[in-house]
């Protein structure tokens, strides 16, 4: 069960958007955090909400596994983004890289969470989901971050 106040953050929310930290939190399970982005995650399993995630995301992602090369991390990622219900990995654009431009210009935002809002805006989101205070600053969308939901 959700908790009270991710729950009211998340009502009427219908197109979520992940930043890494998110999706490595609740593919690792890593305490609090996975707990509530495995919570943000029901939603799109119960069919409650589309969830949206860059492809610059995906790549992050999978960095780590191939960095200390283990095979089994790296094929249950893959499995993730590609069979989790209503989970769309949006490919990088013209469109998106020029909007990451003007979102890097007015923001001064890091090329990959320019590249993240971007997205998250071209899939039309109601909010992105992760645990990066400089992000949340500098983002036109809502941005939850994690921490805020930690007792």
């Amino acid at each position: 069960m959700m908790t009270s106040a991710l729950s009211d953050a998340l009502a009427g929310r219908t197109r979520i958007a992940f930043d890494t930290n998110a999706v490595i939190y609740y593919l690792e399970g890593t305490y609090p955090y996975g707990v509530y982005a495995a919570q943000a995650f029901s939603l799109l399993a119960s069919g409650a909400a589309v969830g949206f995630v860059s492809t610059m995301v995906e790549m992050e992602t999978l960095v780590r596994p191939l960095r200390i090369r283990d095979r089994g991390l790296l094929f249950s990622i893959r499995r993730f983004f590609t069979l989790h219900p209503n989970l769309y990995v949006t490919p990088m654009s013209s469109d998106i890289a020029q909007a990451a431009a003007q979102v890097r210009a007015s923001t001064n935002l890091k090329a990959p969470d320019a590249i993240i809002a971007a997205t998250a805006a071209a899939d039309r989101c109601d909010v992105i989901i992760g645990n990066d205070r400089a992000f949340a600053r500098n983002s036109e969308l809502p941005y939850l971050v994690l921490d805020d939901f930690a007792v």
